[in-house]
């Protein structure tokens, strides 16, 4: 199990280097959009107790809307406040798993949820990858800080790990892992923008709260997304990729940490 997930890995990273570096910026998008398309349908399914109809149904929505936001000049206009929507929606996540902990089945309205971390999620990706080169270094410094935020969180948990981070939702889960991936997200944010060409940086004290803040929210979407698998009664959202399961297992923490990495670098001018 261990050498396919590994190797799992290694294949969707080198997919990933080659769609970033090779597709321009309008294929890109459409690669985007087919990834959310199939994380809105495994999202779906764990909302609507694995049933396909609506599902289907939710996903083609979402595929929609962003067609839509993506192809329409007006539309795109309205990307900052799509992603601080989104941003919006994650800082509320903490109520949303305090509030549906213990319950055997996810709410009738939770595939709403699934709007506003979906839809933002790949609009802040797509602006990360816009033309100008500061931004495409930013979104490999997301990925990077999404990355070792979690595998921090995995090597700190097993040397140190004592107190569960929420042992309802996520028993493997710790208090020091947590903090461990958060400090490993910072060290490794703060290497990588410090060997970026960026004419202007962003202050140390600030990145480092970027970057700490970004590995908080992407916990919040891994936490976020396990509850909701526990309460479909399913160990992982899809079998697309073996050893991982599905799409939405491998994005959890970057439909988090991206919009509001991204709101953050607005609202501070790096962006």
């Amino acid at each position: 199990m261990l050498r396919t997930r590994i190797l799992t890995a290694v294949v969707l990273l080198a997919l990933f280097a080659g769609v970033f570096i090779m597709l321009d910026a309008r294929q890109f998008a459409i690669a985007m959009i087919m990834v959310g398309a199939l994380a809105s349908f495994e999202w779906a399914k764990l909302c609507f107790s694995g049933r396909m109809v609506p599902s289907l149904l939710f996903a083609i929505a979402i595929t929609a809307a962003l067609l839509v936001l993506f192809n329409n000049p007006r539309a795109s206009t309205l990307l900052p406040f799509v992603i601080y929507s989104g941003a919006l929606a994650w800082c509320l996540s903490p109520l949303l798993l305090v509030a549906l902990k213990g319950r055997k089945s996810p709410p009738r309205l939770s595939a709403l949820f699934g709007v506003v971390i979906i839809i933002p999620s790949v609009a802040a990706i797509l602006l990360l990858r816009q033309s100008v080169n500061q931004q495409i270094i930013y979104l490999w410094i997301l990925l990077l800080i999404v990355s070792f935020a979690d595998i921090g969180a995995y090597f700190f948990g097993r040397a140190f790990g004592r107190h569960k981070l929420a042992p309802a939702i996520s028993p493997g889960k710790t208090i020091e892992g947590a903090i461990g991936g958060m400090l490993s997200a910072a060290v490794v944010g703060s290497i990588a923008l410090s060997l970026s060409p960026f004419e202007i940086k962003p202050g140390l004290f600030i990145w480092l709260g970027i970057c700490i803040v970004t590995a908080v929210f992407s916990i919040f979407g891994d936490l976020t997304e396990s509850l909701f698998k526990r309460m479909a009664g399913v160990k992982d959202s899809g079998t697309l990729l073996p050893g991982h399961g599905g799409i939405l297992d491998r994005i959890d923490g970057v439909l988090a940490a991206a919009p509001v990495f991204t709101s953050m670098l607005l609202l501070t001018g790096f962006l």
